[in-house]
């Protein structure tokens, strides 16, 4: 036993004039508040890497030794650019 049936059989799909079903609304407000605990989440992940995690890894031996070089030699590691070292001026004109 086969089926004939086919799309021209199908019915159609009007769309209706009826209001939005009031559980869509809610799963909104849940998607949103989901949205706004990842950005916090992320945010505080972020805030502890960079105040956190990061200066505990500046005060490894390792890395102060090598802050400690760069300040012998004068260089400045939060210079945003080349151009704002003391050393380089020379080197520019």
């Amino acid at each position: 036993m086969t089926s004939t049936y086919s799309i021209k059989d199908r019915p159609s799909v009007k769309p209706t004039s009826t209001p939005p079903d009031p559980s869509l609304r809610s799963h909104d407000r849940r998607n949103r508040w989901r949205g706004s605990i990842w950005l916090a989440a992320w945010g505080l992940t972020i805030a502890i890497v960079w105040l956190v995690v990061l200066p505990r890894c500046s005060q490894l031996p390792s890395t102060a030794d090598y802050l400690d070089q760069l300040d012998r030699r004068g260089i400045d590691a939060s210079a945003m650019f080349y151009t704002e070292l003391p050393m380089m001026k020379p080197l520019l004109e």
